[in-house]
């Protein structure tokens, strides 16, 4: 039976409860407070110039303090929203600074964490006995944080994985062996993914990253190469566009589907075009999220009417468990 796996954000604020997702990138308070005078003027110059609404808070936010609640701030103020806007309107510039803010704030939560266990053990204990051949992962995290090199790991415990791409150089302290490994499919890009501006050179690099390695130092000419940041709204750059049809394939084949933190959003209508053209209506569907025990009948009942539009005529009816992540793989 092919199985795909689908990934979001959800998984890896699970796997680190740090990891800035959502309404917290840059807008939260302690990362407003690390940015440079200058990285926060014209973050606010931006935010502003798209949210006239936000000229209210101006005074607040120079100060650094976030006055937003998870109420407060709606989601067409998030960052990425914010990254659309200016992708759409072609101002290459500022969509690098704020890719750039984003690398940043991300990678500085992260960077601390050399292992993510929850993740270690879902490569091991769900993946790893997988058939390579029925079995993918579709991811929409920057992050690195599900790879294949577990330092301290036994090797014959190690899951590799394909990220399906072609890579002019692999750093020799990663495990990297996508023959006959595991596909892990990542439509957003990559932090350990370095595109080179002057030589055209895709780089695969050792998953650790600093918050301050955007740009890095291209391995082959030592241009400057820019780590992977793509948004489902954007056009796909250099050849990540066989990305989204390895991903058609894989959901086309599948005959069960596992989503983890993942809610097929609004504004992700590239993914949802995708999935409604792809997944046939038989699948066998099994939804993983968190929901408050009180909440979760109400929280259930919303999840499937939102896949019954998302999959008009689906045979059947998603199952869902809201207890999370960690208790999926545990169990």
């Amino acid at each position: 039976m092919n199985h795909v796996f689908i990934l979001g954000a959800g998984a890896t604020k699970a796997a680190v409860d740090k990891a800035p997702l959502g309404q917290a990138l840059i807008w939260e308070s302690d990362y407003l407070k690390v940015l440079s005078a200058a990285e926060l003027r014209s973050f606010l110059e931006l935010a502003i110039e798209q949210f006239p609404e936000l000229s209210a808070h101006r005074k607040s936010l120079e100060d650094r303090v976030c006055l937003f609640t998870p109420s407060g701030l709606q989601k067409q103020h998030y960052a990425d929203e914010i990254l659309r806007r200016l992708i759409e309107s072609r101002r290459q510039r500022d969509v690098e600074f704020l890719r750039q803010l984003i690398y940043k704030h991300i990678a500085g939560a992260i960077f601390p964490v050399h292992e993510a266990p929850l993740y270690l053990q879902f490569a091991r204990d769900v993946l790893r006995k997988r058939d390579p051949k029925r079995t993918s992962v579709i991811s929409f995290n920057y992050d690195p944080l599900l790879r294949e090199d577990w330092e301290h790991t036994d090797s014959k415990q190690r899951t590799y994985f394909d990220y399906l791409l072609h890579f002019d150089w692999v750093d020799p302290s990663r495990y990297y062996q996508p023959e006959g490994a595991l596909p892990l499919i990542k439509l957003n890009g990559s932090f350990d993914w370095l595109l080179c501006e002057k030589c055209g050179a895709l780089s695969l690099t050792y998953y650790q990253k600093h918050p301050h390695d955007y740009p890095a130092p291209c391995p082959q000419c030592q241009g400057l190469a820019h780590p992977q940041i793509m948004l489902p709204h954007e056009d796909p750059r250099h050849d990540f566009e066989q990305l989204w049809k390895k991903a058609h394939s894989a959901l086309a084949a599948a005959k069960r589907i596992t989503v983890i933190g993942y809610s097929f959003p609004v504004y992700d209508t590239r993914m949802r075009a995708l999935f409604m053209e792809a997944v046939a209506r038989d699948i066998s569907l099994e939804i993983i999220d968190w929901a408050l025990p009180k909440e979760r009948e109400q929280e259930g009942k919303r999840i499937r009417e939102e896949y019954a539009l998302l999959l008009p005529g689906l045979i059947r009816s998603p199952v869902i468990r809201l207890d999370g992540f960690q208790a999926y793989v545990k169990n």
